[in-house]
């Protein structure tokens, strides 16, 4: 069974290599330096996740989230954002939880191990993985 696909979007190119490298050591990674380069990657490479900075020209990843959400064939499919915004005015439509279709989203700077551990999540998610019950230490009916 081969590795799960990773779309890494992001327009810095070294933010996207050195996430790229992380995401390598566990996952297959293809990578799109803009929006609209991404939307083509993942409509074409239907990837297990999408990974995706904020703030990025043509299509930020807030957009590009909205895109794949809206599509019946790709709405399935996992979305993390991305941001080393930290204050509401440096965010598009002053915000990026409430209101947004994203899965998940990691302020950065982060640690390699919060990245892998937030994709393994959305895998899991997306695969019917349910959490035990708080404080019950097995699985209800």
């Amino acid at each position: 069974m081969p590795r799960p696909l990773v779309a890494l979007i992001d327009d810095d190119p070294d933010v996207r290599h050195l996430l790229a490298m992380t995401l390598k050591r566990l996952y297959r990674v293809e990578t799109a330096p803009d929006g609209p380069a991404g939307l083509e990657l993942v409509r074409a490479q239907r990837p297990n996740v999408v990974v995706t900075d904020l703030g990025m020209p043509g299509l930020n990843g807030l957009d590009l989230c909205g895109t794949i959400k809206s599509d019946p064939e790709l709405a399935r499919i996992p979305v993390i954002i991305i941001t080393g915004a930290t204050r509401g005015e440096e965010l598009p439509g002053g915000f990026w939880r409430l209101g947004t279709q994203a899965d998940d989203f990691l302020q950065k700077p982060f640690p390699p191990e919060q990245l892998l551990a937030a994709v393994q999540a959305q895998l899991e998610r997306a695969a019917g993985y349910k959490p035990l019950p708080p404080g019950t230490g097995s699985y209800g009916e």
